[in-house]
């Protein structure tokens, strides 16, 4: 693992971007990684939590197409959970009890759920974090200063648009790499 935690940082390096911060040191935490705009999105994620030597303990849930052949294997792997999005039936309440089940378990999730816009974040990561209490680490990804890495922990109060205040002030529309593409961030409750 070391290895390839090496090779990680030197691809990205060697692809001109730059790591921020270090994976934080607690045993269980939600990751949401934004925005999401590209198919590069989830090589540079896959990269940087290689770097962070963090794929060992970390879940990720993907379109179940993606999932095929030796590729599916090497995915899951790597802790890719194959979601079929036209049956979303009980991913919230499966996760919370493996979450509860585990002694370590980073759960990385990108709330726009697909790279095209919508007028809405997905809510899972949120409902997830109020109902383990765990923390919520902001991942990001931005495409125009090539940076990527670790931006503040968050603790979720349950005060809804104070919350979600907190993620549309952290998270800039210039970062994405299809700026038009990055979905607006609410939930879709909200009106």
């Amino acid at each position: 693992m070391e290895g390839l935690a090496r090779f990680a940082g030197f691809a990205l390096r060697l692809a001109g971007w730059q790591v921020v911060g270090q994976l934080p040191p607690q045993k269980k935490l939600i990751a949401i990684i934004a925005p999401h705009t590209s198919n590069w999105d989830f090589f540079l994620a896959l990269a940087l939590g290689l770097h962070w030597k963090a794929m060992r303990k970390t879940i990720w849930f993907g379109k179940h197409t993606i999932f095929v052949g030796p590729i599916g294997r090497l995915l899951q792997a790597l802790g890719g959970i194959p979601i079929d999005r036209s049956k979303p039936h009980r991913v919230v309440s499966q996760t919370i009890e493996a979450m509860k089940r585990r002694d370590e378990m980073i759960l990385a999730l990108s709330p726009e759920g697909t790279r095209k816009w919508t007028d809405h974040w997905k809510s899972g990561f949120y409902l997830i974090a109020l109902k383990t209490g765990l923390p919520v680490a902001l991942v990001f990804i931005d495409f125009k200063n090539k940076r990527l890495g670790l931006g503040p922990i968050v603790q979720f109060t349950g005060q809804q648009e104070s919350d979600w205040n907190l993620l549309r002030q952290f998270y800039q529309k210039e970062w994405a790499r299809y700026p038009a593409d990055f979905s607006e961030i609410r939930s879709r409750s909200k009106s």
